[in-house]
């Protein structure tokens, strides 16, 4: 699986940190109304394979306007190797692999 590096900025304090995540939470509450039942549930089995195979790392959801996205956030070397190993699933997924420097997200449709 092809793998794109996304270079994000963390916020300087913890305030501006928890604003963030709380933004962050309220965009993908909003976003999540406009997809279906089915794409819903092709979320959550995405997410149950990546936390399956991420067991040491916390995952989640995110919604976004055009796509989705599973996270496994701070990702140990052991779950780095779990997660290599169910990528070639997760391509036949329809998913695309992108990394920050905490994070390796999964993003699809």
């Amino acid at each position: 699986m092809q793998t794109k590096h996304l270079d994000t900025v963390e916020a300087d304090s913890k305030q501006a940190k928890l604003f963030a995540t709380l933004n962050a939470q309220q965009r993908s509450r909003e976003a999540e109304a406009q997809y279906t039942k089915a794409q819903k549930q092709k979320a959550q089995e995405i997410f149950e394979i990546v936390r399956a195979a991420a067991i040491r790392s916390k995952c989640y959801i995110t919604y976004r306007d055009k796509f989705m996205t599973v996270t496994a956030y701070k990702p140990k070397a052991a779950d780095k190797l779990d997660l290599g190993r169910v990528e070639k699933q997760l391509e036949q997924l329809g998913c695309e692999k992108a990394t920050t420097d905490q994070s390796i997200i999964y993003r699809f449709i």
